[in-house]
């Protein structure tokens, strides 16, 4: 299916871009972050990306999400910290914090959860 990677790369870009840009987030490392907003904000970032991509592409959305959670120097990564402001990947903290959130995100697409 060519283009497909490319949407759905386009998609977690506008996506991290407009719900995860550092002006819009409290300290992603608080414990508050990661215990309450992080498992919510997960859900509703894989329903938009589903709703944007369809659910024919959730399966390759979901295995584009967990390359990129095992990778610092992943594309993905690179283009999500240029999207949100954040160099998720240079601290281990907050790389902490976004592998959880990719693979929330990927379990949750993977899924199909409403």
């Amino acid at each position: 299916m060519p283009g497909k990677p490319d949407a759905a790369q386009d998609a977690i870009a506008n996506e991290f871009g407009a719900y995860y840009h550092v002006d819009e987030l409290p300290t992603v490392t608080s414990t508050g972050f990661v215990n309450d907003e992080l498992p919510r904000r997960a859900a509703e970032s894989a329903e938009r990306l589903r709703h944007v991509l369809g659910d024919h592409v959730t399966a390759e959305l979901g295995a584009l999400l967990r390359a990129a959670s095992d990778d610092p120097g992943h594309p993905l990564i690179l283009m999500i910290a240029r999207e949100t402001i954040i160099d998720w990947q240079d601290e281990q903290d907050t790389w902490r914090v976004l592998q959880e959130l990719l693979r929330r995100i990927a379990d949750r697409v993977d899924d199909g959860h409403h």
